[in-house]
């Protein structure tokens, strides 16, 4: 299994997105990470107004790093409803200008949804203060066919919902 891990790795930080083996599903079908997390960048798209080299970087990785950026990988193995799930995990931190950008990227899960990006853009404000942007995108097949659609929703708004506590307390501690 560490061989394994540490090919998916090797070959993540050789090419990025593109060197992301895709999964191997039933009757011969495949799902890619490397491009769901494309895509998950490309819904981000609005963050290249902000911070651009930043968000090249999240397409073009391992090419074009901004200076200053750093670079975190590691593995986990932990308990996803019932099911031991290991999963490969990138940190990026990444300045750019005036606006620093943590990305967190999981680029293998061995069970349960396909690939997970979230993304903090900590933006400064006219006012000297600073606007935090968050955004999360997981892909999985565990939510589709009948009733996919509001199991989504749902989840979104749940999600949101927690975000939203988890922020006011955040606030909340700093004022």
């Amino acid at each position: 299994v560490r061989n394994a891990l540490l090919a998916r790795v090797q070959a993540y930080r050789a090419k990025g997105l593109a060197g992301i083996a895709p999964y191997a599903l039933a009757g011969g079908k495949t799902r890619s990470p490397g491009e769901e997390l494309k895509t998950a960048t490309l819904a981000s798209k609005k963050l290249e107004q902000y911070a651009p080299a930043a968000y090249q970087y999240l397409l073009s990785y391992p090419n074009g790093k901004p200076a200053g950026s750093q670079e975190i990988l590691r593995w986990s193995h932990f308990d996803a409803h019932g099911s031991p799930t290991i999963a490969l995990t990138q940190v990026l931190l990444i300045p750019d200008g005036d606006a620093y950008i943590v990305s967190q990227r999981q680029f293998y899960a061995s069970t349960g949804y396909n690939a997970e990006q979230a993304i903090a853009a900590f933006l400064p404000a006219q006012d000297g203060g600073t606007i935090v942007v968050y955004a999360n995108r997981t892909s999985t097949d565990q939510i589709t066919g009948f009733g996919g659609g509001t199991k989504r929703s749902l989840g979104s708004k749940i999600l949101a919902s927690q975000l939203e506590t988890m922020f006011e307390k955040a606030r909340a501690k700093v004022k």
